[in-house]
């Protein structure tokens, strides 16, 4: 099944193209980028999705013929997200038998509103607040199993670096109206900590980064540590069981279900004690 995915990434990356430069693979794409091409361990396997969730800067510079024209002649059409009066677009489609979905995002500025803007011509992002975390973060990863790639010509895309991932996960997962995405986003945290040791100090030095890097992210920082505590701070915190419903059936053999959530806890306590010192 995971060679069935990432076909279809394989596929997004030469529809997007030149646009690659301008276009963040943020959302459930970037556990997978990060295990297979930033540690290069492809036999890791994070929850996999279909829908694939790209941040982007508020213009887009055209390269030629326009984002939009190049999802329509792959087959991905634009649908209305909402009955807004200015409505976000998913773009949706079927390639090579798999059901894909683009959807793209934009940093907020101001107080912002949830109104979709126009990147491109006829290309609607939707406002995020956080989404600048991921934007500014932006790290260059090599996809060197792409068909395409070659020592000459490497295939490149742009993730979030792990740490942004996490400080923007941690902040936007209370904000989803949809539970089953709240359960996701933590869970996104507790297995990049839990099987990703390699990257702790990385992330817990980007995280730092990111907060001295402004006044607003200082803001943001208590808010993403609040929530790391409200939900993980005690073995009964409500983020335990939020996690341990999105855990695969193959994930973390050796631990039953207790254990299961005695370990999540003991990895975010030992996050949240190292992000408070």
């Amino acid at each position: 099944m995971e060679k069935t995915f990432k076909h279809s990434l394989f596929k997004i990356i030469e529809i997007l193209g030149e646009y690659l430069s301008e276009v963040v693979f943020a959302g459930g794409w970037a556990p997978l980028i990060f295990y297979h091409y930033l540690i290069g361990d492809k036999t890791r396997t994070p929850l996999l999705t279909q829908e694939f969730d790209l941040m982007v800067g508020r213009r887009i510079r055209s390269r030629g013929i326009s984002l939009n024209e190049l999802l329509r002649d792959a087959g991905l059409h634009p649908e209305p997200r909402d009955s807004s009066p200015h409505p976000a677009q998913i773009y949706s489609g079927e390639i090579k038998g798999n059901h894909l979905e683009l959807e793209f995002f934009a940093p907020m500025t101001g107080r912002g509103g949830d109104r979709a803007i126009e990147v491109q011509d006829n290309l609607l992002a939707l406002p995020l607040r956080y989404a600048d975390i991921i934007v500014s973060a932006a790290m260059e990863v090599v996809i060197d199993d792409h068909p395409l790639h070659s020592v000459t010509t490497p295939v490149t895309l742009l993730v979030p670096s792990p740490g942004a991932f996490i400080f923007n996960k941690g902040l936007t997962f209370s904000r989803r109206q949809a539970a089953s995405k709240e359960d996701k986003d933590l869970y996104y945290i507790f297995d990049i900590l839990a099987r990703c040791p390699e990257l702790r100090q990385e992330i817990l030095e980007e995280i730092g980064t990111l907060k001295r890097s402004s006044a607003t992210h200082v803001k943001w920082f208590r808010s993403f540590l609040k929530n790391m505590a409200d939900y993980f701070g005690d073995p009964d915190a409500k983020g335990i069981n939020m996690v341990f419903r999105q855990r695969p059936s193959n994930a973390f053999p050796g631990l039953d279900d207790q254990q299961f959530r005695q370990y999540v806890f003991e990895i975010f306590k030992e996050f949240i004690e190292e992000l408070d010192l």
